[in-house]
């Protein structure tokens, strides 16, 4: 993107106003930024859990795992308490395993848990810009 603005340089030994082009930095989307923060967050997450499933217990790379969602919702995307290292099997094909999922977050978190998740679910929640360009530097530490 492209603006102007009028600045004052010599020109020919005259002082004259002459239009100048100045380049802005163009904000990265907000999809791309969403997509970034989800890379950054995911990786903490699985390196968090050490690469073991909540489900099924399965240990492995944290490469190789994935990061599953208890509660599926917007406002749920970057809860720490939601979501949790799971193995492919587990995450993918039998659709998050949520009842050995919720039986090892009232493990791992305590029994009021559940409760509290679902009622962070019922949230309406739309990231601004700059929570997502903080998400990114809390969990990945680099710049948006």
């Amino acid at each position: 993107m492209v603006s102007g603005g009028l600045t004052t340089r010599y020109r020919n030994n005259t002082l004259m106003k002459v239009k100048v082009k100045t380049k802005k930095k163009k904000l990265k989307s907000l999809k791309l930024l969403r997509k970034k923060a989800w890379k950054v967050f995911s990786e903490w997450i699985r390196k968090r859990d050490k690469g073991v499933c909540i489900s099924c217990g399965k240990r492995g790379n944290w490469r190789t795992m994935n990061a599953g969602h208890f509660i599926h919702k917007n406002s749920m995307d970057f809860s720490e308490w939601n979501v949790n290292c799971q193995c492919v099997a587990c995450n993918k094909y039998k659709h998050g395993n949520l009842g050995v999922y919720a039986y090892n977050l009232t493990q791992k978190y305590g029994l009021g848990i559940i409760e509290s998740l679902i009622e962070k679910g019922k949230e309406v929640k739309k990231y601004s810009r700059e929570e997502i360009e903080d998400i990114i530097l809390k969990y990945g530490g680099a710049n948006p």
